[in-house]
């Protein structure tokens, strides 16, 4: 998987052998490709891993931050600009690990009780009316099922992290300063890892990515960051409804609603306010000393 002009140094499969609860998982992972030939998205991940961008070693701040793709908990989007995140990051000295977690899939053996999905059957919820969602869990369709793939994709988040801190030395990485930012359904994953106390990142930022679950805020907190545009519905109301528990539980959160923008943010931009999303990330991460 290449991005921008950065290409990985390591891939590393999460776990030796099948990953945990999902061992009868017997279908193949898809590449799934735009028009142009180049790599869109994945499918059907089984196997998930992690791919390690490493800055240059005299910019290196020893800052690391995972990246989760989004894609509605069924694919992996990493196409059309996207994949420049490496190269933007690298060159701020921070290493970049994407990972590639385990996801969705009708392919999944088993019976499980998840009622139809459908678009009509979603919640329509404007960012005004974010009470609506219970303890900002915005999670637009529920189910045995996609809770369990949710809660196996948080546990490859925290095996990701427990190996960038064994690695971190080699890496010249902070153990102390790994954080996790979410796209969209990735970073509803990261709000699924951190129900379970070990492995946390030291600092989370969710771009237009709400719970799937009631929100748990760990003690003691992270600081966390939210982007995320007006008019996306069900997510603006999500992500407010995230701030609101984490700003309860005597969190650090910043949050920036923009007017316009979209979802997701194009990654080359918009040319509206929301373009400033990256600046003012930067701007709170080294405000934190990461």
């Amino acid at each position: 998987m290449l991005i921008g002009q950065a290409e990985a140094q390591q891939i590393y499969r999460l776990y030796n052998g099948p990953a945990p609860g999902s061992e009868n998982w017997n279908f193949e992972e898809q590449r799934n490709l735009d028009k142009d030939g180049s790599l869109l998205s994945y499918t059907d991940v089984v196997n998930p891993e992690i791919q390690v961008y490493l800055p240059k070693a005299e910019k290196s701040t020893g800052t690391a931050v995972v990246v989760l793709p989004g894609g509605g908990m069924r694919q992996l989007f990493v196409g059309r600009g996207f994949m420049h995140i490496a190269d933007w990051l690298n060159e701020k000295g921070i290493a970049v690990i994407f990972l590639k977690y385990r996801l969705n899939s009708d392919k999944i053996p088993g019976e499980f009780n998840d009622p139809p999905f459908s678009m009509e059957n979603m919640p329509r919820v404007k960012v005004h009316e974010f009470e609506k969602f219970k303890k900002g869990n915005a999670n637009p369709a529920p189910g045995e099922k996609g809770d369990m793939v949710a809660t196996m994709a948080g546990d490859d988040l925290k095996k990701a992290i427990q190996m960038i801190r064994e690695n971190s030395v080699d890496w010249h990485i902070d153990p102390e300063k790994v954080g996790v930012m979410g796209f969209s359904a990735g970073g509803g994953v990261i709000l699924n890892s951190i129900t379970r106390p070990e492995h946390l990142p030291d600092f989370i930022a969710s771009i237009y990515g709400p719970a799937l679950n009631e929100v748990v805020v760990p003690q003691p907190t992270m600081p966390l960051f939210i982007a995320v545009e007006a008019g996306h519905m069900n997510v603006a109301a999500g992500c407010l409804g995230l701030f609101k528990e984490w700003k309860a539980a005597g969190g650090s959160a910043e949050l920036h609603i923009y007017a316009e923008g979209g979802g997701p943010f194009p990654f080359e931009g918009n040319e509206n306010t929301s373009d400033s999303w990256k600046d003012s990330f930067l701007l709170w991460l080294t405000h934190l000393g990461f």
